[in-house]
């Protein structure tokens, strides 16, 4: 008569705790990895924000003349109703960039807008709206931080935000926030 092998039983313990092991990675609030996007992944490819001055010798303008004037208007209007990328929109995504302080509690930034280049929106006039984020941080970022450069994570929208400083044409809700060197 044949030998039958013996199974070897698994104690229901040791199931249970492969099963929660492998719950605890499927759970649904974990956040799904980001995306890595780049300031002119916010453009749509065809976009020439600085066509206007392209057209002109700019440097030949005193700051007050008249045409100048008129140009910075027309540069500003164009900016205002620069065209934005709904591609990422719904996403988690990683974008660095400067930070522009607008709401803090004296230790934490709450609010900041997210900009390509320093000095963005002290200066006038502040980027086209597909190139300034406006970031809710929930947990903040430190005062002292203010004007380094910083890789935001979170949840990217596609809508537009008006402020007195600049206006923004996309929100990142922050879950985290890092120091690029």
């Amino acid at each position: 008569m044949p030998r039958i092998a013996r199974q070897r039983r698994v104690p229901r313990a040791a199931l249970f705790v492969v099963l929660a092991v492998l719950a605890a990675g499927c759970d649904e609030g974990t956040s799904p990895a980001a995306v890595a996007i780049k300031w002119q992944d916010l453009m749509p490819t065809d976009y020439r924000p600085n066509a206007i001055l392209e057209q002109i010798d700019v440097a030949k303008w005193a700051d007050n003349d008249a045409q100048a004037v008129a140009l910075m208007d027309q540069l500003r209007t164009e900016w205002q109703n620069a065209p934005l990328v709904e591609r990422f929109n719904g996403q988690m995504v990683t974008l660095s960039g400067y930070v522009v302080p607008l709401e803090t509690d004296g230790t934490a930034l709450r609010e900041f807008l997210l900009v390509p280049y320093y000095g963005a929106c002290i200066h006038v006039p502040p980027p086209p709206h597909n190139q300034t984020v406006f970031v809710r941080a929930k947990d903040g970022l430190s005062v002292r931080r203010l004007f380094d450069t910083v890789a935001v994570t979170g949840r990217f929208q596609t809508e537009r935000r008006t402020g007195e400083l600049a206006d923004a044409g996309y929100v990142l809700d922050a879950t985290d926030i890092e120091l690029v060197e």
